[in-house]
């Protein structure tokens, strides 16, 4: 059983939100190309193949991206999700020094 309040599990919840708020924040500034790519794609599952091969992405990733919507696109949502990552990458940085 794993101890929620350990820096170990905190750093890899931290780890695992961070690659996904990575994808969001990346899907958001290019938010032009990912529309092309689920435009060209011929299913939902096509669409996720494609953007994993595209940009790269892990499945989780995809999803996120694909769950993201359209009106997160505002400069004011991209600056919050952006503030988000910042805050997990220094959330990540201190639990690796506690370690």
């Amino acid at each position: 059983m794993t101890d929620e309040g350990t820096p170990d599990y905190r750093l890899q919840k931290a780890r695992e939100r961070e690659r996904v708020v990575s994808a969001i924040v990346r899907a958001q500034s290019e938010w032009r190309e990912i529309l092309e790519v689920l435009e060209s794609s011929e299913s939902a599952e096509a669409a996720q193949d494609a953007l994993a091969r595209t940009f790269g992405l892990a499945h989780d990733q995809v999803w996120a991206v694909l769950d993201t919507q359209f009106r997160r696109v505002s400069r004011a949502d991209r600056d919050r999700i952006a503030d988000e990552l910042a805050s997990l990458r220094a959330e990540i940085a201190e639990l690796e020094r506690e370690l």
